[in-house]
C-alpha cells in the first residue's frame, strides 16, 4: 500500500494526516474439541485487517476424529475480538460445509463473541456440529469481527 487518498481508485497509506492501519497475513486454525483434529495440510487461513476490522477466511478440513461431541470451535484467530459488556461486538459469518455425517440443516453459520480468538460453527437448528464431523469434513468460511489490536 502506498500513496495518498485523493481521487477515485487510489490506494492509500494516509487518509488526511492519519496513517491507515492495514495488514494482511495468514493464521493457523485448529479445532476444539481436540477429538476433532484438523488436517495439517488444510489448516492455513488468511486475514486482512483494516483499522479495527478483521476479515478472516479460508478452507479447513478435518483430518481425523475420535468420538467427537459438542460444539465445534475454530481456534487461532489472528487478533482478539473487541470486548464489550453488551452484544454489539458479536459477529456472524458465512460458511459452507460438506462431508459430514448424520442430519444437519443446510444452513451452517459461524459466530464469534467478544474478547476471544475463536469462533463456533453451528447449523440453523443449533445442533452440535462436532458430533457430525467425519475424517473428510470440509468447511469454507468468511468472518468479519472488530478488534482493538
Amino acid at each position: 500500500m502506498s500513496g495518498i487518498i485523493g481521487g477515485a481508485g487510489s490506494k492509500s497509506g494516509i487518509i488526511g494526516t492519519t496513517e491507515l492501519d492495514y495488514e494482511e497475513g495468514t493464521w493457523t486454525a485448529s479445532f476444539h474439541p481436540t477429538s476433532v483434529v484438523i488436517d495439517a495440510t488444510r489448516d492455513l487461513c488468511s486475514y486482512i485487517k483494516i483499522g479495527g476490522l478483521v476479515t478472516v477466511y479460508g478452507a479447513i478440513k478435518v483430518g481425523s476424529i475420535s468420538s467427537p461431541s459438542g460444539a465445534l470451535q475454530v481456534n487461532g484467530l489472528p487478533f482478539v475480538s473487541r470486548s464489550s459488556s453488551e452484544m454489539e461486538n458479536r459477529s456472524v459469518g458465512s460458511i459452507s460445509g460438506w462431508g459430514y455425517t448424520g442430519t444437519l440443516t443446510t444452513d451452517l453459520h459461524c459466530f464469534q463473541s467478544s474478547g476471544y480468538t475463536y469462533f463456533y460453527i453451528q447449523d440453523q437448528g443449533l445442533n452440535d456440529v462436532a458430533n457430525h464431523c467425519a475424517a473428510s469434513t470440509e468447511f469454507r468460511f468468511t468472518l468479519q469481527y472488530p478488534t482493538d489490536s
